[in-house]
């Protein structure tokens, strides 16, 4: 079964990169949130003496400094989101720039229809050498390959999860995917 985070490429590589390192963050946050619902706990909300209806007032300042905690927590998660944003945007630059490399590519058109893929791998300037399968892609290992997308009726959704991101095939719109397989 394909395994999404053990990547046979660069460009999952990257994509499982970002993977674990919001894992890493959604962990901290967690923890963060626990420790402070943990703490709230300990210290108890409004106190009551006697009856249900005689509390006590809260302490001087403590709304004050109830806000700076909100304050902050909304703070911290416009800085998680930032950071969140500058890694992806950063990735995401990272594999278009290795996916525009001038490089010798071997292209394969895909086409998806109703229930099957039509895949033809395409052989420049020998017409004889083009070869035609249904629902398998054999692409070679350590070269680029370049994947033309298309769909003849439907949205397709076409996802190698070792290899890159998932690309969606719309009807009437051309599409490319760029692959390398560093293994088998």
């Amino acid at each position: 079964m394909p395994d999404v985070l053990s990547p046979a490429g660069p460009f999952a590589a990257r994509i499982a990169s970002s993977w674990w390192f919001s894992l890493a963050i959604a962990v901290v946050v967690v923890v963060l949130v626990w420790i402070a619902v943990l703490a709230g706990a300990l210290k108890g909300g409004p106190r009551r003496r006697g009856s249900i209806h005689e509390y006590i007032s809260p302490e001087e300042g403590s709304e004050r400094r109830n806000g700076r905690w909100v304050g902050g927590a909304a703070a911290a998660t416009v800085l998680v989101l930032f950071v969140y944003l500058v890694v992806d945007l950063v990735n995401g630059r990272a594999i278009a720039l290795e996916a525009r490399a001038p490089t010798q590519a071997v292209t394969i058109s895909v086409k998806g229809a109703q229930w099957w893929w039509d895949v033809q791998y395409q052989s420049p300037g020998d017409p004889s050498r083009i070869l035609q399968t249904a629902n398998e892609i054999h692409i070679p290992v350590g070269e680029p390959v370049v994947l033309e997308l298309e769909s003849s009726d439907v949205i397709h959704s076409l996802w190698i999860p070792r290899l890159n991101g998932k690309v969606d095939l719309v009807p009437m719109h051309r599409n490319r995917l760029h692959l390398r397989a560093d293994s088998a």
